[in-house]
């Protein structure tokens, strides 16, 4: 059976249903991703170099993950995947960054220099990001500006006041100084990084003071003759993590147990998103057999309550109006990478150059944000079924443990492996129908007959 109908256009819906948590809260939770064999401070150094390639106040869906390889040369290898096509500068941004890193880490006695090259570097890619990715929200924040200093009703102390004028200047300033044009001298740069540490103590002031922030971001809403939703919390949370994850990055610079990581020399490979079809009959027949074995296999007993039956009809016809809309879903990435260094391993290059290598990658994939339910659902069959050998060349592959969330549209990674593939998606498939089934129970009080995820699942393959 194929999972991808019963993730996208069943289980998403269901999980608004529970308030975007999945699985049902108590029930089966998603299995952790946080390996025995990861150090905490590798995990952190790889997650915190993915965190700075997105600002926090990314494009909803907009995602980074990579991985760090080691070969016994002097080079780090790092594999770079997207799930967007053409719009981003990611790979140049590393590359200057790196650089940065590097020279950090082999001039310790110019360290406050080479720190304030790579808060600029950072900086910029960040704080431009943030106003050309959402361009249309820049321009609601300099609307919202205008009218809290006109206001004449600002409640709050006047501490709390000072402190957002001075966050929006700042960030003006940051943004013209900052621009891809702009090459700042030596002392610009020593200021604008005074500047970073001011902005980032008045950003920590306003989220601790969060209720006296949404209450005038409310008072705009009323007063604005617009449908006016500015999302100020967000921009703060933003550069504050911008800022946060700055200094993290340079102290695991000049941490010695990063000697061998940061005093190499960078080669990036990135690699291209995957989109797969989803393309399914829209026809009510397909649909209602669909579902029907799905309950049917999880051996649920009450189906035949009219009230469960006509919200079924609903799903379903939710299900086609979603069918419809969406023809396509990417693979995320984490699990483009997870299948990108499956089958690499499979079939090794003939030659060690550049980013080419026969050396298995850390066994840590960092990502901008944690894994979604259904990714997290894929590491783990991925673990129970791959063969040992490649288990043992990969030395299984880690992440963030992922969040109880559907992200979706979604699709099925492969490994070049008929076989394999198979095993995978089922055991995927099944996990999805064993919780949807859960979610059905809790909902209408029905019975779920127990049985264990492997042996007693009807039909098992």
């Amino acid at each position: 059976m194929d999972p991808l109908p019963l993730l996208n256009f069943f289980t998403e819906h269901a999980s608004k249903q529970v308030k975007n948590v999945w699985p049902v809260p108590g029930k089966r939770p998603t299995p952790s991703l946080r390996s025995p064999y990861v150090t905490a401070a590798f995990a952190k150094a790889v997650d915190t170099l993915t965190a700075v390639c997105l600002s926090q106040a990314n494009k909803p869906g907009q995602k980074v993950a990579l991985t760090v390889t080691l070969p016994p040369d002097d080079r780090v290898i790092i594999t770079l995947a997207e799930n967007r096509c053409g719009v981003e500068d990611t790979g140049e941004f590393l590359q200057q960054l790196w650089v940065a890193l590097k020279s950090l880490k082999s001039s310790p006695g110019e360290s406050a220099e080479k720190s304030n090259d790579i808060f600029v570097i950072v900086f910029r890619h960040g704080v431009r990001r943030l106003k050309r990715r959402i361009k249309p929200l820049w321009e609601d924040a300099m609307k919202f500006y205008a009218f809290w200093q006109a206001s004449t009703t600002k409640s709050g102390d006047e501490n709390i006041h000072g402190r957002l004028t001075a966050v929006f200047d700042i960030l003006r300033t940051l943004v013209d100084n900052l621009s891809e044009a702009n090459t700042p001298t030596r002392a610009q740069i020593v200021d604008i990084v005074t500047q970073m540490d001011v902005l980032y103590r008045h950003c920590e002031a306003l989220a601790n003071a969060r209720a006296r922030v949404k209450q005038w971001c409310n008072e705009y809403a009323q007063a604005s003759e617009d449908a006016a939703n500015f999302p100020l919390r967000q921009y703060l949370r933003g550069c504050l993590d911008l800022y946060i994850n700055t200094m993290s990055l340079i102290d695991l610079t000049t941490n010695p147990d990063f000697d061998d990581m940061f005093g190499r020399t960078l080669h990036l490979k990135s690699l291209q998103p995957e989109i797969s079809p989803l393309d399914y009959p829209l026809d009510k027949s397909y649909w209602e057999s669909y579902i029907a074995d799905i309950l049917d296999r999880c051996e649920i007993m009450g189906t035949k309550i009219p009230k469960f039956q006509r919200a079924m009809d609903e799903e379903i016809t939710h299900a086609i109006a979603t069918a419809e809309k969406i023809k396509s879903a990417p693979l995320h990435c984490e699990l483009r990478l997870l299948s990108h260094h499956h089958m690499s391993l499979a079939s090794p290059p003939e030659h060690e150059v550049e980013a080419e290598t026969a050396t298995p990658p850390r066994n840590y994939i960092g990502t901008s944000e944690p894994p979604c339910y259904a990714c997290g659902v894929c590491f783990h069959a991925y673990r129970e079924k791959s063969p040992y050998h490649m288990l043992n060349n990969l030395d299984r592959m880690y992440t963030q443990s992922p969040i109880l969330r559907v992200d979706v549209p979604w699709a099925m990674p492969n490994f070049g492996n008929a076989q394999l593939d198979r095993s995978i998606h089922w055991l995927v498939f099944l996990t999805f129908c064993l919780d949807y089934a859960k979610f059905i129970c809790h909902q209408f009080g029905l019975l779920q007959l127990p049985h264990s995820l492997e042996t007693k699942f009807k039909w098992a393959y």
